[in-house]
């Protein structure tokens, strides 16, 4: 077993990575900067040409590798950022939309417990009924409703099943790759990077490869996503093109194969974007377009297997997402229009994209398009406005306007998601 390190900024990384040290410096302060600059929908390549620096010096800056050390250059960031008062990036600040960091804290809590081995907790209020096979709680996941607390509850048994005396079949250890997988999912809607990498790490540690290669290819599609969330689009790169590599030299044919490829391609999409690599990130997304027409524009397969293979508007979702990271808002928001996922399309992704362009309209100071696009998540799903982290600091970006009945709009739907 790889033995790990903590990183300053809260994610993880084997013995010997370049980026493996303790810096002593806060990283809440680079995760600040980091939140407002995605908050304003900038790339880091864009900010950094706006205060003068390198983009490498801002993301070591930002994962907490090296400190702010200068005022002139932290004044310019404000400046950028619309930060009134700079020192908002060194110190967090106590406001009522906080409750919603507050209140995921008991989903952490079960999901920690689940992968450490522990019992599962008692069901939450309206999650008693029967335990549930890993193929339904995948449809739960892509339904409306009360999507987190279920499928944690239930994902949670089923790991504590599959894991009392050692996995026995290979029905048993692939129902176990796939509850970890689910749990990774919900894990990283949290914003816990570290509980969601350990997830994929025990993933990994139960599936062969051999055996079952497009559920291999998801778990390092997983394993790259979480990669580059930590900052490491080096090393996302590198792990979805192997794994791409290796699914297509295997002899397993049929749609799995295609749906699994297509998720690696989505996801090389989006790192190549974040790496400032427009064409490479293109050429990716014409690829998995080609590959979702081949397969009649449909979700690839309807059984357990598809726990990070796409649906039909996945390419959209991924073109807006990469327009951003590239610094296109207009683009972005553009794309938005043209690609808006249907009622036809599974709930997340539809919420996904919601959440997207919320943050965009907040970043672009058009305060009520956003309220009213959380507005719209909250018909469809509301456990994402309470528990997704994108969602949580669009909530808490929207707290400090300056429109009076945005922000009293906003406080009637923290006291709706929290039953107050």
């Amino acid at each position: 077993m790889t033995r790990e390190v903590r990183l300053t900024h809260g994610a993880t990384a084997p013995i010997g990575h370049p980026e493996a040290s303790v810096t002593g410096i806060d990283p809440s302060i680079g995760r600040r900067l980091e939140a407002h600059r995605k908050r304003r929908g900038l790339s880091r390549r864009t900010l950094a040409e706006l205060v003068g620096r390198s983009q490498e010096w801002l993301r070591q800056v930002e994962k907490g590798l090296r400190p702010l050390d200068s005022i002139e250059v932290l004044t310019r960031i404000a400046e950028v950022l619309r930060i009134g008062d700079w020192s908002e990036l060194l110190t967090a600040r106590a406001t009522p939309a906080r409750r919603h960091d507050a209140s995921a804290q008991p989903l952490v809590e079960r999901l920690r417990r689940a992968l450490c081995g522990q019992p599962p907790l008692a069901p939450p209020e309206g999650c008693a009924e029967p335990a549930r096979g890993i193929g339904e709680l995948w449809s739960c996941w892509r339904a409306p409703g009360r999507r987190f607390e279920v499928v944690a509850h239930h994902a949670a048994v089923a790991l504590w099943r599959t894991g009392r005396g050692g996995p026995a079949t290979d029905a048993d250890r692939h129902d176990r790759v796939r509850a970890l997988l689910l749990l990774h999912l919900v894990l990283s809607r949290l914003g816990e990077r570290d509980l969601a990498y350990l997830a994929v790490h025990q993933a990994e540690q139960h599936c062969d490869a051999g055996a079952a290669p497009v559920l291999h290819a998801c778990c390092q599609q997983a394993r790259a996503r979480e990669l580059h969330r930590a900052g490491y689009p080096g090393g996302a790169r590198d792990v979805v093109e192997a794994a791409l590599d290796r699914l297509t030299g295997h002899a397993t044919a049929g749609p799995e194969r295609t749906g699994a490829t297509i998720g690696l391609c989505l996801c090389a999409a989006e790192v190549e974007a974040d790496l400032g690599n427009e064409r490479a990130a293109e050429e990716l997304l014409v690829r998995a377009e080609a590959l979702l027409v081949r397969m009649g524009g449909s979700h690839p397969f309807g059984t357990d297997l598809d726990l990070l293979s796409p649906g039909p508007g996945a390419v959209g979702v991924v073109r807006v997402r990469s327009a951003l990271a590239l610094g296109k808002i207009e683009l972005a928001l553009h794309l938005a229009q043209e690609h808006k996922p249907g009622n036809n399309h599974p709930v997340d992704e539809r919420v996904n994209h919601d959440i997207a362009m919320a943050r965009v309209h907040a970043g672009r100071y058009d305060d009520v398009t956003a309220l009213l696009t959380l507005l719209r998540v909250e018909r469809v799903s509301p456990d994402d406005l309470r528990y997704d982290v994108t969602a949580r600091d669009v909530v808490e970006t929207l707290w400090h306007t300056t429109v009076p009945p945005v922000r009293a709009e906003l406080a009637h739907l923290v006291e709706r998601l929290h039953g107050t």
